[in-house]
């Protein structure tokens, strides 16, 4: 396991973002309000292990490969839990990782998400 985190909140935009940009935000629990209300907030764990392409992000039941995996992707989620994960896109940022797989995941309160 290289990094593995439970969802504390889901913030009242991640879905709508989600919509228009294929992609939502992550990030540690204790961060501002404004930032909380576009991401979903999960617990601080540590990364045991930088992610890299042809990893696997499992959300709930569903499963992606990941396929890109910016420049400060993995410092961010060391430092701060941070990175967005964009879903069937081309990472452009260095804070975001690509997904790829035909479903999205649901967003609930006290589901874990892996990356392997």
């Amino acid at each position: 396991m290289k990094y593995a985190f439970v969802v504390v909140s889901v913030g009242e935009n991640v879905l709508s973002l989600l919509k228009t940009s294929k992609c939502v935000t992550i990030v540690n629990e204790g961060c501002s309000d404004g930032l909380a209300a576009m991401s979903i907030v999960h617990t601080k764990e540590k990364l045991e292990e930088n992610i890299t392409p042809g990893d696997t992000l499992e959300w709930g039941s569903l499963k992606f490969k990941i396929t890109d995996v910016g420049a400060d992707v993995n410092k961010n989620l060391a430092d701060i839990g941070h990175c967005t994960i964009l879903f069937n896109s081309k990472a452009f940022l260095p804070g975001q990782i690509t997904v790829e797989g035909s479903y999205f995941p649901s967003f609930n309160k006290g589901e874990t998400v892996k990356i392997y």
